[in-house]
């Protein structure tokens, strides 16, 4: 019969197998060159303490990993069974080594950039050419639709690395690049009389109604259009409210209204029977702003901006 105590006891626990890096050199080095003197050789150490690492690594795993004689060293079994996974460890370290230099150097990592599509298609396209033949190893993540207004606070948040936006000032913490100065045009169907106009201006579209980039999009062009309106003494009327500029184009094209958008807008539609006539507004082009966070000390996003100031194009503009 079992007394209390030996009924209770538990059976010692075995010691956690943890084979550390330099155990995993030793045992290759000796596995690969079965001998203990070239082998500690080709480590840079005396033979004793790569003998005494061998032994700390069979005692670890509880098995013997080689045969040894005066004469000759070779693998047993649990040696042989060792070397690929040994090998393996190694790889696996070096390419962690080798990843982790690469991307405190800049060479690989990701960016987040947000756009639209109206106002950052060709540039979004340049810059991702020049990054593929540049920096192959930093992948630029796309985030569409991304209008002015969330742009910004997205890139605020650290939600995004970068956007390209339009806005002619930047709040506390933001930095930014003008790639491009854009004008505004008034998109109508082909047959539409406007198109008979060189120019129009803000007054001379008033009583016609308007597709536009529904409220909650938080694009600036839209807002300088309300506001351009306001000064000329009417209120647009909305005849229908869209998503992107895209949308925005294929209702201009079933006749539902005309729109106001930046010069670039019509890059991306298909459809070339839409007529853009330049807008006078009285006021200055809206740059197209390449903005990121002045903290953000990401070495990708320092050679995505090292590429985009040789790739994307450069205007002359002081942002606020």
């Amino acid at each position: 019969m079992l007394t209390r105590s030996h009924a209770s006891a538990k059976p010692p626990r075995r010691k956690k197998s943890v084979i550390d890096l330099n155990q995993t050199r030793a045992f290759l080095a000796v596995a690969e060159e079965l001998h203990f003197g070239r082998a500690a050789e080709r480590l840079g150490i005396a033979q004793p303490p790569l003998s005494r690492t061998i032994k700390q690594l069979e005692d670890r795993l509880g098995v013997q990993l080689f045969n040894r004689t005066t004469r000759f060293v070779s693998l047993t079994a649990a040696g042989s069974a060792l070397v690929e996974p040994a090998r393996e460890i190694l790889r696996s370290v070096e390419k962690a080594e080798r990843t982790v230099r690469l991307a405190e150097e800049g060479d690989i990592g990701s960016v987040n950039l947000g756009f639209t599509m109206s106002s950052g298609h060709t540039h979004v396209s340049q810059l991702i050419r020049a990054m593929q033949q540049q920096a192959p190893g930093i992948k630029v993540e796309l985030h569409g639709k991304v209008f002015s207004v969330e742009g910004i606070s997205r890139v605020l948040s650290g939600k995004l690395d970068m956007a390209l936006v339009h806005t002619d000032s930047l709040p506390p913490r933001l930095a930014g690049r003008v790639i491009s100065l854009d004008h505004y045009t008034v998109i109508t169907p082909k047959d539409h009389p406007l198109t008979q106009l060189d120019r129009v201006t803000v007054e001379d579209i008033q009583d016609y109604e308007f597709v536009m980039l529904a409220t909650q999009a938080g694009d600036f062009a839209r807002e300088n259009f309300i506001h351009w309106c306001h000064d000329a003494g009417f209120k647009p009327r909305v005849a229908q409210a869209v998503p992107d500029s895209i949308t925005m184009a294929y209702c201009v094209n079933a006749g539902v209204g005309i729109a106001v958008n930046t010069t670039p807008a019509l890059a991306d539609v298909p459809d070339t029977s839409l007529v853009a006539t330049p807008l006078e507004t009285g006021h200055e082009p809206t740059p197209l702003v390449l903005v990121y966070h002045e903290d953000n000390t990401s070495p990708a996003l320092r050679e995505v901006l090292r590429v985009a100031e040789e790739a994307l194009p450069h205007a002359q503009f002081e942002l606020k």
